[in-house]
C-alpha cells in the first residue's frame, strides 16, 4: 500500500505491471500535469496533496515516445501511463478513391467570377485552415484582375509566360509610382505553387493576401488613370509575339 509519509521522499516507486498497460516509476515530488486531489475520494486509500498547476514528470521503466501524452490515474495505488501518439501537420500524400456527394439542383445561370470573390472566398477558406484552397482563390484573384486589366487595353494573355511579360513591363513603366509590383507577383506565383505543394503555415497566407489586394488596386490605378498604353506595350514585344494566331497574346 502507498505511504504518505513518503510522499516527501525522492525515491521512485515500483509499481506492478498491468496488463496491456505501460507502467511507471512515478517519483513522489511532482515538478506538469494537474492531479486533483479530491481524485482520491473515489479510492480507499489517502492520495498525496499536490497544489494546482504542480508539474509532474514520469520516469518510465521502458523508453517512452516523448510524444505521447500522459494521463495520470488514481486507481487503486497503481499509476498507470497511458500513450497515444501527438497528431503532427503534414501533407497528407495518400492516394485515396474519393467520392462526388449528390449533385444538387442547379440555377439557371452561373455567376461570373470576380477578383473580389475570389478573394473574399480565399479569406473564406482561411479561416476554415483550408491553406491550399486559400491560396488557390488567391492567385486565381490576381490571375483575373490581370486578364480584365489586358481585356479592357485590347488584348488578351493567353498563358502565364505572356502575363509575365505584362507584369516587367507594368514594372518597368510604373517603377516610381508602383514600385511592388514585381513583388506582388512574385507572392501570386508563390500562392499558385502553394495550392499544388500545400506547404504554408496559415500566417504566411494571411499576409500574402494584402499582397494581392495591393496588386489588384495597384492595376485599378494604371487603368483608371489611362497610365498604359497597349501600343507601347506591343512594341516591346518580339514578332513571335504579335503575329496572328500566336500562342502568347490576341490583340483586337
Amino acid at each position: 500500500m502507498f505511504d504518505p509519509a513518503s510522499a516527501g521522499s525522492t525515491a521512485s516507486i515500483q509499481y506492478p505491471p498491468i496488463p496491456h498497460r505501460q507502467t511507471a516509476n512515478v517519483p513522489t515530488t511532482y515538478p506538469s500535469t494537474i492531479i486533483s486531489p479530491a481524485a482520491s475520494s473515489s479510492v480507499g486509500i489517502p492520495f498525496p496533496q499536490v497544489p494546482p498547476r504542480a508539474n509532474f514528470t514520469v520516469n518510465p521503466t521502458v523508453p517512452l515516445d516523448p510524444n505521447i501524452f500522459v494521463h495520470m490515474h488514481p486507481v487503486s495505488n497503481n499509476v498507470i501511463v497511458e500513450l497515444s501518439a501527438l497528431p503532427e501537420e503534414s501533407i497528407d500524400c495518400e492516394v485515396r478513391k474519393v467520392y462526388l456527394s449528390k449533385v444538387p439542383i442547379l440555377p439557371d445561370s452561373n455567376i461570373p467570377a470576380t477578383p473580389q470573390s475570389f478573394l473574399d472566398t480565399a479569406l473564406y477558406h482561411l479561416s476554415k485552415s483550408s491553406g491550399a484552397l486559400s491560396t488557390e482563390c488567391l492567385w486565381l484573384c490576381g490571375d483575373l484582375a490581370l486578364k480584365n486589366f489586358c481585356i479592357s487595353n485590347g488584348f488578351n494573355p493567353k498563358i502565364d509566360n505572356s502575363k509575365t511579360r505584362i507584369v516587367n513591363f507594368l514594372m518597368k513603366s510604373f517603377d516610381e509610382s508602383h514600385p511592388d509590383l514585381q513583388l506582388f507577383w512574385l507572392v501570386l506565383n508563390d500562392c499558385q505553387r502553394n495550392a499544388y505543394e500545400d506547404y504554408h503555415e496559415l500566417d504566411v497566407i494571411r499576409k500574402h493576401m494584402k499582397y494581392v489586394e495591393s496588386f489588384c488596386n495597384a492595376l485599378f490605378d494604371i487603368h483608371v488613370g489611362n497610365q498604359f498604353i497597349c501600343e507601347q506595350f506591343k512594341k516591346s514585344l518580339p514578332e513571335s509575339m504579335k503575329t496572328k494566331d500566336n500562342i502568347f497574346f490576341d490583340f483586337y
